[in-house]
């Protein structure tokens, strides 16, 4: 088992919750809401579609996900002026300052887990994580967080 990929992504999925648990909370957030704060930091005016896409997500869950931040004041969900359907989501001031603190938490996280390896091995490491998302025929994405 420790020789397949599963068990290291969930190996490390673990770890990264573990390590982000307690300020996580104190935001009233999930490791699942820890995400689209991400990406919408990364990728402010995204589409509700644009999100769901990266995140591979349903369009009603990614629906719901964007209303808990909007309800804990950390999103906005503003209608585009030309096509009523769609909506852009943005971060508010709060969601910024929460943005700025998880992305550096991310940072923080990844120098711990990659302290066993150069620099040219962590950029290897991130470029086949890269290529193993974004294979063709598959369900990856382009990578933005």
């Amino acid at each position: 088992m420790p020789d397949s990929l599963a068990y290291y992504i969930t190996a490390l999925r673990k770890d990264l919750n573990a390590y982000s648990d307690a300020r996580l909370k104190q935001y009233g957030l999930t490791d699942g809401l820890f995400y689209y704060i991400i990406y919408i930091g990364k990728n402010p005016g995204c589409s509700l579609s644009d999100t769901a896409h990266f995140l591979r997500a349903d369009n009603g869950h990614v629906t719901r996900c964007i209303g808990k931040l909007e309800q804990l004041g950390y999103a906005v969900r503003t209608r585009d002026t030309v096509d009523h359907r769609h909506y852009h989501l943005t971060l508010t001031v709060q969601g910024e300052a929460i943005f700025k603190e998880l992305h550096t938490l991310l940072h923080d996280w990844d120098e711990i887990v990659c302290q066993n390896l150069n620099d040219g091995q962590r950029e290897q490491l991130l470029e086949l994580l890269r290529r193993v998302c974004t294979r063709e025929g598959g369900k990856g994405g382009q990578s933005h967080v």
